[in-house]
Protein backbone atom coordinates (compact mmCIF):
# COMPACT_ATOMS: atom_id res chain seq x y z
CA UNK A 1 0.00 0.00 0.00
CA UNK A 2 1.34 3.32 -1.06
CA UNK A 3 1.63 6.17 2.10
CA UNK A 4 -1.11 8.55 0.54
CA UNK A 5 -3.47 5.39 0.04
CA UNK A 6 -2.49 4.26 4.04
CA UNK A 7 -2.93 7.97 5.15
CA UNK A 8 -6.55 7.86 3.02
CA UNK A 9 -7.14 4.63 4.69
CA UNK A 10 -6.25 6.16 8.21
CA UNK A 11 -8.41 9.35 7.74
CA UNK A 12 -11.63 7.17 6.78
CA UNK A 13 -10.81 5.15 9.58
CA UNK A 14 -11.57 8.03 11.80
CA UNK A 15 -14.23 9.08 10.98
CA UNK A 16 -12.88 12.83 10.78
CA UNK A 17 -13.29 15.48 7.47
CA UNK A 18 -10.18 16.22 6.19
CA UNK A 19 -9.45 17.73 2.86
CA UNK A 20 -6.78 18.96 0.77
CA UNK A 21 -7.65 22.21 -1.36
CA UNK A 22 -5.62 23.37 -4.39
CA UNK A 23 -5.02 26.86 -4.89
CA UNK A 24 -2.80 27.58 -8.03
CA UNK A 25 -3.63 26.51 -11.27
CA UNK A 26 -7.18 26.40 -10.32
CA UNK A 27 -9.18 26.30 -7.53
CA UNK A 28 -10.56 22.67 -6.64
CA UNK A 29 -10.69 19.58 -3.91
CA UNK A 30 -7.52 16.99 -4.56
CA UNK A 31 -9.23 15.07 -1.50
CA UNK A 32 -12.35 15.10 0.28
CA UNK A 33 -13.01 12.47 3.32
CA UNK A 34 -16.30 10.52 2.72
CA UNK A 35 -16.75 12.01 6.33
CA UNK A 36 -18.37 15.05 5.16
CA UNK A 37 -21.75 13.83 3.89
CA UNK A 38 -22.56 12.74 7.68
CA UNK A 39 -21.34 16.14 8.87
CA UNK A 40 -23.13 18.67 6.46
CA UNK A 41 -25.05 16.63 4.15
CA UNK A 42 -23.28 16.68 1.03
CA UNK A 43 -20.77 13.68 -0.62
CA UNK A 44 -17.60 14.34 -1.47
CA UNK A 45 -18.68 14.03 -5.25
CA UNK A 46 -20.90 17.24 -4.64
CA UNK A 47 -17.88 18.86 -3.38
CA UNK A 48 -15.08 17.81 -5.78
CA UNK A 49 -18.22 18.87 -8.77
CA UNK A 50 -18.28 22.46 -6.36
CA UNK A 51 -15.23 23.98 -5.36
CA UNK A 52 -17.41 26.90 -4.06
CA UNK A 53 -19.57 24.53 -2.06
CA UNK A 54 -18.06 24.44 1.36
CA UNK A 55 -17.85 28.54 1.18
CA UNK A 56 -21.00 29.03 0.34
CA UNK A 57 -22.10 27.04 3.26
CA UNK A 58 -20.49 29.18 5.75
CA UNK A 59 -22.85 30.66 8.53
CA UNK A 60 -23.39 34.17 7.73
CA UNK A 61 -22.48 36.13 10.83
CA UNK A 62 -19.05 33.67 10.32
CA UNK A 63 -17.93 34.46 6.45
CA UNK A 64 -15.97 37.41 7.81
CA UNK A 65 -14.27 34.92 9.93
CA UNK A 66 -13.96 32.39 7.14
CA UNK A 67 -12.45 35.46 4.50
CA UNK A 68 -10.07 36.10 7.11
CA UNK A 69 -8.41 32.86 6.51
CA UNK A 70 -6.80 33.99 3.29
CA UNK A 71 -5.24 36.86 4.46
CA UNK A 72 -3.55 34.98 7.77
CA UNK A 73 0.08 33.86 8.31
CA UNK A 74 0.26 30.62 5.86
CA UNK A 75 3.73 29.46 7.39
CA UNK A 76 1.81 28.28 10.68
CA UNK A 77 -1.14 26.26 11.87
CA UNK A 78 -4.36 28.37 12.27
CA UNK A 79 -7.10 26.95 13.99
CA UNK A 80 -10.80 28.55 14.09
CA UNK A 81 -14.56 27.46 14.73
CA UNK A 82 -17.46 28.26 11.77
CA UNK A 83 -20.60 27.38 12.11
CA UNK A 84 -21.55 25.63 8.63
CA UNK A 85 -25.35 25.26 7.15
CA UNK A 86 -26.11 21.68 6.66
CA UNK A 87 -28.47 20.01 3.69
CA UNK A 88 -31.48 19.15 5.99
CA UNK A 89 -30.82 23.02 8.12
CA UNK A 90 -28.66 22.52 11.06
CA UNK A 91 -25.79 24.50 12.03
CA UNK A 92 -23.29 23.10 13.36
CA UNK A 93 -20.26 24.60 14.87
CA UNK A 94 -16.97 22.97 13.70
CA UNK A 95 -13.44 23.48 14.22
CA UNK A 96 -10.96 23.59 11.72
CA UNK A 97 -7.21 22.93 12.02
CA UNK A 98 -5.33 24.63 8.80
CA UNK A 99 -1.66 23.91 7.43
CA UNK A 100 -0.29 25.48 4.46
CA UNK A 101 1.81 23.43 2.22
CA UNK A 102 3.99 23.32 -0.95
CA UNK A 103 2.21 20.63 -2.90
CA UNK A 104 4.52 19.89 -6.00
CA UNK A 105 5.58 22.08 -9.17
CA UNK A 106 4.52 25.36 -7.24
CA UNK A 107 1.11 25.23 -6.28
CA UNK A 108 0.36 25.99 -3.03
CA UNK A 109 -2.22 24.00 -1.05
CA UNK A 110 -4.36 24.51 1.73
CA UNK A 111 -4.71 21.06 3.83
CA UNK A 112 -7.72 20.75 6.75
CA UNK A 113 -6.01 18.29 9.10
CA UNK A 114 -9.48 17.78 10.39
CA UNK A 115 -12.49 19.05 11.36
CA UNK A 116 -14.53 18.40 14.83
CA UNK A 117 -18.38 18.75 15.43
CA UNK A 118 -18.32 20.80 18.41
CA UNK A 119 -21.68 21.81 18.99
CA UNK A 120 -24.79 22.37 17.03
CA UNK A 121 -27.20 25.09 17.53
CA UNK A 122 -30.59 24.35 17.18
CA UNK A 123 -32.00 27.03 14.81
CA UNK A 124 -32.55 26.10 11.03
CA UNK A 125 -31.35 28.20 7.87
CA UNK A 126 -33.91 30.47 7.33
Amino acid sequence: MRGSDLLREIIQRTGQVAYRFRLWPTFGYEYVSEAVVDLLGYSADEVYADPGLIGRLVYPDDAQLMNSVADAPGDQPLELSLRFLTRDGRAPLLAQRRLELACGRGAQCVDLVYVEHRRSHDQSAS
